[in-house]
């Protein structure tokens, strides 16, 4: 997800200041395009894909970790239907026999 931020964060940036450069620039970027409005175009449009597929990254490993909290659910229960091996507050999972929370501290029986 890490990755997903900095595609994001940096893909952005440089969009936005590609489009600065372009209004401050003293090319038209009408057709027909000279050789430096092409290579102008080319960077925003790769800025556009990084941030884009950043977002796409993001999205991904949402989905991803929700999905493997669900499994890690069905996988967390007894054969009475009760989940084992997980917090009854945070809902973190825990080490069998493990008497207390190292994260929220509940003392567990």
């Amino acid at each position: 997800m890490v990755i997903g931020y900095i595609l994001t964060v940096l893909g952005i940036l440089g969009s936005v200041l590609t489009v600065n450069y372009m209004s401050h620039d003293r090319y038209t970027y009408t057709a027909p395009l000279t050789s430096h409005e092409t290579m102008v175009f080319a960077v925003f449009i790769v800025f556009a894909v990084m941030a884009a597929a950043g977002i796409l990254t993001i999205i991904f490993s949402l989905v991803k970790k929700k999905n493997q909290d669900t499994l890690n659910r069905i996988t967390d229960m007894d054969e009475s239907g009760k989940r084992q091996n997980v917090c009854p507050v945070c809902g973190l999972n825990l080490a069998e026999g493990a008497r207390t929370c190292p994260k929220c501290g509940k003392r567990l029986l």
